[in-house]
């Protein structure tokens, strides 16, 4: 299910294959904020899990975060 899932997202949001599956086991974990350098900040896959540079200008203090919304 994680493989289908990342080819899924490959193909969707043009990502990576290693990329993809970092997703993929973020939304299967059903996180809703990954922390990614190397992904478009800002990209919200599936309407569930947001795509966070941390390193962004203007980017929030993780600890402000409420991880509890996307």
């Amino acid at each position: 299910m994680l493989f289908e899932t990342a080819w899924r997202l490959s193909d969707r949001y043009r990502f990576a294959w290693w990329d993809a599956l970092i997703v993929a086991a973020g939304r299967r974990c059903e996180c809703t904020i990954l922390l990614s350098e190397d992904l478009h900040d800002g990209l919200v896959v599936d309407g569930v899990l947001r795509i966070m540079d941390p390193f962004a200008p203007g980017a929030p203090d993780p600890e402000s975060l409420d991880l509890g919304q996307v």
